[in-house]
Parts: C-alpha cells; sequence; structure tokens
C-alpha cells in the first residue's frame, strides 16, 4: 500500500504491471470427437513474448465425454501437439453432460524475446471420445495473459514455471 508523502521509486512501477491480455482465441463451435491422439482444439495467433517476462494462459469452455466416469487431458503447448508443453489438466467427467472447464497455467520467457503459437489440445482416450463444446451462447476461449516482469513480483516463478524456448 502506497501512502501520501510515500517515496515511489521508478523499479517499483515497473514491476507492478497490470495484467494485460495479448492474444488468444475463442470459437462458439464444438470440436470433433477426440479419442486417444492428442488433437489441437484451440490456437493463439503468433504473438512475440517478451523477455524477462511472466505469463497466464486460461482457457474457459465445457467439454464432454462419450462414456461417463472419464478424464479428458487438456495441455497447453508451443506450436502443436508435439511441441513443448507448458502444463497438462485432468476434467472429471461423471457424465456424458458438459462440463465447465477453467484451466489456468504459467509460464516464463527468459532473457530473449520468443515468437510463437500457443495452442491447447484436448486427448480422449480408447476407450471413449472427448469433445470440446461450444456455441454462440456458450463460447470457448483460451487467453493469454502478460502478468509482470520475471524479476519482479513473478520473481517465485523460476523453478516451477516453464521457460518458453
Amino acid at each position: 500500500m502506497v501512502a501520501g508523502g510515500d517515496i515511489t521509486l521508478a523499479s517499483d512501477i515497473n514491476n507492478l504491471e497490470a495484467l494485460t491480455w495479448v492474444t488468444g482465441q475463442g470459437v462458439t463451435a464444438s470440436s470433433a470427437a477426440i479419442g486417444a491422439t492428442e488433437t489441437v482444439v484451440l490456437t493463439a495467433p503468433s504473438y512475440t513474448y517478451k523477455a524477462n517476462s511472466a505469463y497466464r494462459i486460461s482457457l474457459h469452455g465445457g467439454v464432454t465425454v462419450s462414456v461417463a466416469t472419464n478424464t479428458p487431458l487438456f495441455r497447453f503447448r508451443k506450436t502443436n501437439t508435439a511441441g513443448q508443453q507448458f502444463d497438462v489438466c485432468r476434467v472429471p467427467c461423471i457424465s456424458t453432460s458438459s462440463h465447465g472447464v477453467t484451466y489456468d497455467a504459467m509460464f516464463q520467457v527468459g532473457g530473449a524475446d520468443v515468437t510463437a503459437v500457443i495452442v491447447a489440445t484436448l486427448t480422449g482416450a480408447a476407450g471413449f471420445n472427448a469433445t470440446l463444446t461450444a456455441a454462440a451462447t456458450s463460447p470457448c476461449a483460451m487467453d493469454i495473459f502478460r502478468v509482470g516482469r520475471e524479476g519482479g513480483i513473478y520473481a517465485g516463478l523460476a523453478g516451477w514455471a516453464p521457460v518458453l524456448v
């Protein structure tokens, strides 16, 4: 907290960046049914991620499964299904109805800018299919936010948040 008369340094202000949306993709149509093969369901356009910065990826939408009590996998990756993986999330689906998904992950960028496409993938399994569910009245989106400088309030990311290469 800053009170009247406090001295504020430029370095303090530089490390307190606001959450800034940088890129993403939204859809209003469901994906095809996806079995055991990991498949890209959302693609953020190419963007230049700034050096020494931290980013948050958020996915909000729905998923259905063809057989109840299964756990489809969402992943965030660079470029495609063979690219660098940032994070993975299992979604417990107790029925074949649509299940809401809110999935967030963090990553950081090292000492040089990196231009990349980021994707969200979905995988069912050999015994069931999974579908990313979306409609005009209930869209699905992946958003990427710059959340600050790596050396600032997000210095704690080192060691656990993947570094985009």
